[in-house]
């Protein structure tokens, strides 16, 4: 929802959004080309962006089911949380992990991280609905499912080594630039309102 009165400095604020999401989008989307080189240390700003997001994605979702939680589930989403950050500052600080020694390139192995990540978190919800969720409840049965498929299939692709990456930089592009069109469109309807806003006040001082 847009309010009335508009200023410049929302405009460009918005702007300034749109512009953002468009760059992360381009950043997932040619993430092989996203890279710059410093002091010999190759850096892939995909990664650093991901490991970003995955920290977002921990303060918003998994810390606050930590902070309304007690006892052993708490612990569960501290688990969840510690492993999320690790996980994410391998990613933001990438360059530096010894690639050369084989047991660290396996586990940082970018499609390896989304497994890990979609394991952890299916294993923890399928415990939290086993031991919290009423059974009668079809939606907790639903979810039971959505966590089953999840957890297995991510085993299953991780047996088989099948590299999601590609998949996942795609899904995450495009939703970045549905946040892109999503600004633009509301820096449009907001210069819209400003040009109106302006337009009445040199008639109104005619």
């Amino acid at each position: 929802m847009i309010k009335e009165e508009v200023t410049k400095k929302d405009i460009f604020s918005t702007l300034a959004k749109g512009l953002f999401f468009l760059i992360v989008a381009i950043a997932f989307w040619l993430h092989d080309k996203f890279t710059i080189t410093i002091s010999s240390y190759d850096i892939n700003i995909y990664k650093i962006l991901l490991g970003c997001l995955i920290i977002c994605i921990t303060y918003l979702l998994v810390l606050p089911s930590f902070k309304k939680n007690t006892g052993f589930v708490k612990f569960l989403f501290l688990i969840e949380a510690f492993i999320f950050v690790l996980v994410s500052l391998g990613l933001i600080f990438h360059f530096l992990i010894d690639t050369e020694q084989k047991f660290l390139k396996n586990i940082t192995e970018l499609h390896f991280i989304f497994y890990y990540i979609f394991i952890i978190h299916s294993i923890i919800k399928l415990y939290i609905g086993f031991k919290l969720s009423d059974k009668k409840d079809i939606f907790a049965s639903f979810k039971f499912v959505i966590y089953i498929a999840t957890l297995s299939t991510s085993f299953f692709l991780m047996g088989k080594e099948v590299d999601v990456t590609e998949y996942i930089m795609i899904m995450l592009s495009i939703l970045f630039l549905l946040f892109f069109v999503y600004y633009l469109y509301l820096a449009s309807k907001k210069i819209s309102i400003f040009n109106n806003k302006e337009k009445s006040i040199i008639e109104t001082e005619e």
